[in-house]
């Protein structure tokens, strides 16, 4: 039996995606034609942790493991806040919008999910931990002078505080790659401090 692909993810509330809709039509009016394949607002999220394909008969394990990683955390807040692309402005191949989130909660819930997960043979990706949300990724086709025209847009734009997010839960998603892109199902809804 085939792995259900998964990952580890905080979702957005609606209000949210409504604004990050606004910044992403904002942005696709300023950027050369077709240069980035920009992500449906429905689809964006934070994600936590990927962990690629998880046996069906491993779901439940990886859900008490997640809900072990929950239990001791308060409820938290983020912001997000400016723009900006990976690996560099001059061929950017991810546009983001930062997330912050000043009190280390985010950082300490990440870690906690990456730690419960690595017994189950889930290992922690090996760059840092950058919480960003995905706003776009360079288009296949897009040529080098579209794409640094992309990084030197997302570089000069300030759109300050778009928003805030109250994180009381973590989800453990299904992803389903179809033609028209990702589709997400929530596996399981882990909340914080229970």
């Amino acid at each position: 039996m085939a792995g259900i692909r998964s990952f580890v993810a905080i979702e957005l509330p609606e209000e949210v995606r409504t604004a990050l809709a606004s910044v992403q039509r904002d942005l696709k009016a300023q950027t050369p034609p077709r240069a980035v394949r920009w992500t449906r607002p429905e689809a964006i999220h934070l994600t936590l942790q990927f962990l690629g394909d998880v046996a069906p008969g491993q779901v439940e394990a990886v859900a008490a493991a997640l809900r072990s990683a929950c239990a001791g955390q308060s409820p938290f807040t983020f912001h997000l806040i400016e723009l900006g692309v990976f690996p560099n402005p001059g061929r950017p191949r991810v546009v983001w919008i930062g997330v912050v989130e000043p009190s280390g909660a985010l950082l300490a819930l990440h870690k906690n999910v990456t730690q419960a997960l690595e017994p189950l043979g889930f290992k922690p990706e090996e760059r840092a931990f950058t919480p960003h949300l995905t706003l776009g990724r360079a288009a296949q086709h897009a040529g080098r002078r579209e794409l640094a025209e992309v990084g030197e847009l997302i570089t000069r734009s300030q759109v300050g505080t778009v928003g805030q997010v109250w994180v009381d839960h973590i989800n453990l998603m299904q992803s389903d790659l179809r033609p028209e892109g990702a589709v997400y199902t929530p596996l399981a809804v882990l909340p914080l401090g229970e």
